[in-house]
């Protein structure tokens, strides 16, 4: 589900959607919400201020290890490259409320993202493709390698 409004500069809005698996994923079950609130205020010359936190819960999980809650936000701007718009955000979040076991403390977003128009439609505003690329860093709790089975602590760099 998406809900969006824009009120002169702003764009609000959220977008919500809850997972459930039909006979299993593989050996697991899911139940998992992921809510995404976002807010943009656009400012001259293509510069945006924004925030896209991804809250997400795990029904599944001990209530302890259930919630990711981030506060953040970024900046961001749209550049043209001839007639092709392309959008450049980065955003930093700390993770407030996280995962006891496995949970991020903070994320750092980089987001690049282009639109193509079809120049053969008449109406030439309406978007045929967006591409994204997405690149998300972030700092796991050093105990959620402990937990972890052996080669995947060796891939991480930590020794058993």
């Amino acid at each position: 589900m998406v809900v969006l409004t824009t009120p002169g500069h702003w764009v609000i809005g959220a977008l919500a959607n809850n997972q459930w698996s039909y006979a299993g994923w593989g050996k697991s079950n899911v139940d998992a919400l992921l809510i995404q609130p976002f807010t943009n205020y656009n400012f001259p010359d293509g510069w945006y201020v924004t925030s896209s936190p991804i809250i997400t819960a795990n029904w599944l999980a001990a209530s302890n290890n259930r919630w990711t809650l981030p506060i953040g936000g970024g900046v961001g701007k749209i550049v043209k490259f001839g007639k092709l718009p392309v959008n450049f955000q980065l955003q930093a979040f700390d993770n407030v409320v996280t995962p006891q076991q496995g949970g991020a403390d903070w994320q750092l977003v980089f987001r690049s993202s282009f639109f193509s128009r079809d120049e053969r439609r008449a109406d030439r505003s309406k978007f045929i493709l967006r591409v994204e690329t997405l690149t998300v860093f972030q700092r796991t709790h050093p105990t959620y390698y402990e937990n972890l089975p052996h080669p995947y602590c060796r891939l991480a760099g930590r020794d058993p």
